[in-house]
């Protein structure tokens, strides 16, 4: 494997099976300092593999509820509903076209906003229904994120928590049992799904608008999620690889924010919770602290006994020491 550290010097791992990269804080990888006791390949969550069974319409407009005074572009509920139809895609699941085709689950988004000037401020809310009967509500925290790529990031949150929903699961389980898998003759009938512009063009949500760079969920990309089961699909595991691997080149050229993007590629194909960390490291680098913050408390809430907790939780409190410091305005 190969680490990152912080000063964007490639260190070769211990441990030459896995081909995860990972953003550290310093100094190699084969002293015993970083990795401890065995390290196995991500695993994709029980709970996805179960809903890849059934068929999936995302049912629109999105309700939208405001502050008062406020106005929200329409474009805002609208990437909100590609991109977790895009996400819903990346992660394995099948998502019909037109919901007027046969499916088994309903997906119905609303967003709130409580606060909209440079930064949008508010969450979103994801429920699952089959035959008008409520079966999940999914709610974000809130996001605080720059207009463009606001409803990116809140649709990257609700596809996180809905592939791990063990509620969804049981009833996909179930229904996708009765209703055969979308065919390339169903693709070819339907009309094509709206395509939201790639993650280049769209820019990170998190990162300054004119920056180049790319990260996951600010200053750096978030990771990927995957298409197919680990142990199935080894062509989803080396293209999360390649993703990593160039997210890492990208890193050590200083080009935090695409570096971010490639992790968040692929951690929407394999769910390494290392590559949150990584996307962390990017958004440190891009100076987003809320968006490190929260990356390295996500890492924390998917691994926390992980071999990078520790740098983690030293990051964290490091950067809320910094924002306690800075003057008030």
């Amino acid at each position: 494997m190969w680490l990152v550290d912080n000063e964007g010097v490639i260190r070769k791992s211990c441990l030459p099976h896995l081909a995860w990269i990972v953003l550290t804080v310093g100094g190699g990888a084969c002293n015993g300092n970083l990795i401890q006791g065995p390290v196995t390949e991500p695993q994709t969550p029980a709970a996805l593999v179960a809903e890849r069974k059934a068929r999936f319409a995302v049912v629109g407009p999105v309700a939208v509820t405001a502050a008062p005074g406020l106005t929200i572009p329409p474009s805002i509920p609208d990437e909100l509903q590609e991109w977790a139809r895009k996400y819903m895609g990346q992660v394995g699941l099948q998502v019909v076209a037109d919901p007027a085709q046969p499916h088994d689950l309903e997906v119905h988004l609303s967003l709130r906003v409580d606060g909209a000037a440079v930064l949008m401020r508010g969450s979103a809310m994801l429920e699952v229904m089959a035959e008008s009967q409520p079966i999940e509500q999914l709610s974000t925290d809130e996001r605080i994120d720059p207009a463009n790529g606001f409803g990116r990031s809140l649709a990257r949150d609700l596809v996180e928590l809905l592939v791990h929903s063990e509620k969804v699961a049981q009833v996909a389980d179930v229904r996708g049992q009765a209703t055969p898998a979308i065919t390339t003759a169903d693709a070819a009938a339907s009309p094509p799904a709206a395509t939201p512009p790639p993650a280049a063009d769209l820019g990170p949500p998190d990162s300054p608008a004119p920056t180049v760079t790319a990260s996951l969920v600010g200053p750096g990309a978030s990771p990927p999620m995957a298409v197919a089961p680990a142990a199935t699909n080894p062509d989803g595991i080396a293209a999360a690889k390649a993703h990593t691997r160039q997210g890492s080149a990208l890193y050590d050229l200083g080009r935090y924010t695409d570096a971010n993007a490639e992790f968040e590629r692929a951690y929407l194909i394999e769910q390494d919770p290392a590559l949150l960390y990584n996307m962390g490291q990017c958004h440190r680098k891009l100076g987003n602290a809320d968006e490190a913050v929260h990356f390295f408390r996500t890492y924390l809430r998917r691994s926390p006994s992980g071999p990078f907790a520790g740098a983690a939780e030293k990051r964290i409190h490091e950067i809320e020491a910094e924002s306690a410091a800075k003057p008030k305005k």
